[in-house]
Formats: structure tokens, C-alpha cells, sequence
């Protein structure tokens, strides 16, 4: 994105902003989402568990058997399980994996998928649209499983967006722990819009 000027051709702009100034000035991103390394790391867990969501850890245990031990826990060891890409299907080797078309809003499926990244300011993931990874497959399941490597940390949701080289995908998700409404009736639904139990798998410690 260039300057605002340039969105609104013909209209004067007494002040334009580019958006590397905008997302650069320290005074509009708080404390909180500037922080680095370790504390990053540790924000975004402290947060995401604050989130109601599963933080789980890679370093002592394969990432399989990470994935067996929780959903053997949940209670949810004798769902399918949907793996929809290829390099994060290689990781499970030992788990029948189904095809996201052949599952049915229903059958209590479990998702396993990598991420974009991840926010340390506010303790969510970010899906973003993906050939291998279809969005759509993420409301099926009653169980989520996100991969995370502490490089997809980021600081803030600005920080994403600024350090994105490539074009913005067509569809940003941003989740912030398992899926909950109460627009009706001010009445508490668990999993109406997305799943009802999220974890997130770091892959290291560093």
C-alpha cells in the first residue's frame, strides 16, 4: 500500500501517512506488542492460555505423539482426523488421515494445520488462504491443532502485516482461543462458528 493521497485520487490530503510510517511510529502500537525474543515467545503463550487454548510443547516428544497424548486427554482419540497438507502430514506417519470432503459437520473431526503466524500481543493464530489448506475445513472440526514455530511469532498484528514480503492473501483470519457467541439471547454456544477446542503445538524452544 502506498500513500493514502494515492487511494483517493483527486482528493487533497493535508497530512498523508505512508504505511511504513504509520505502523512505525511507536506512540500508536502499545508496549505490549514491541516486545522481542523470549518475552515475545512468553507473551503470546501466557495470552493464548488466558484464550482457552491448549498450549502444548515439541521439544522432548515427537510432534505425533504430542498430538496422541492431547487428544487422548480430550477424549477425542477415535475421531477422524483431517491433515490437509502434505509437509505437516509427513509428521504422522502412524494417524489414519481422512479427506476434508469426506467429513461431515457432525462427526466431531480433528484439524492439524500449520498457521501464518501468530500474535504476542493478543495470544492468537492467523490462517490465511492457502492451496494446501483449505479455511473452510477449520469449521468442520470440533478439534483444531495449529503447528507454530516461534519465528512466526509476531509482536502485533501490525508487525504482521508490515513484514509480509509477498502480497496479503485473499483471506486473513485472525483467532483468538476456541469458537463462542452469545448473539442470541445473550445465551453462551460453544463452537457455532468454528471449533471447540483449540491447541497450539510449538515445534521449538528457541
Amino acid at each position: 500500500m502506498s500513500r493514502l493521497e494515492d487511494l483517493f485520487p483527486g482528493r487533497e490530503q493535508k497530512n498523508p501517512i505512508s504505511r511504513d510510517k504509520l505502523f512505525e511510529a511507536p506512540e500508536l502500537v502499545p508496549a505490549r506488542g514491541r516486545l522481542e525474543g523470549q518475552a515475545r515467545r512468553a507473551a503470546f503463550l501466557h495470552r493464548a492460555t488466558t484464550q482457552r487454548m491448549a498450549c502444548l510443547h515439541a521439544h522432548d516428544k515427537s510432534v505425533e505423539q504430542v498430538v496422541r497424548d492431547y487428544l487422548c486427554a480430550e477424549e477425542q482419540r477415535e475421531k477422524p482426523v483431517m491433515i490437509p497438507e502434505r509437509e505437516i502430514r509427513a509428521l504422522f506417519p502412524g494417524i489414519e488421515v481422512f479427506d476434508p470432503f469426506d467429513v461431515r459437520d457432525g462427526d466431531g473431526a480433528v484439524l492439524i494445520t500449520g498457521c501464518a503466524g501468530a500474535i504476542a500481543e493478543t495470544g492468537s493464530l492467523i490462517l490465511t488462504s492457502h492451496p494446501e489448506r483449505p479455511l473452510a475445513a477449520a469449521f468442520l472440526a470440533d478439534t483444531h491443532i495449529v503447528l507454530l514455530s516461534s519465528a512466526q511469532i509476531f509482536a502485533s498484528l501490525e508487525d504482521f502485516f508490515l513484514k509480509q514480503k509477498e502480497s496479503i492473501p485473499h483471506a486473513v483470519h485472525v483467532i483468538s482461543g476456541p469458537s463462542t457467541t452469545a448473539d442470541i439471547e445473550m445465551r453462551l454456544v460453544k463452537g457455532a462458528h468454528g471449533p471447540l477446542k483449540l491447541g497450539v503445538v510449538l515445534l521449538d524452544v528457541s
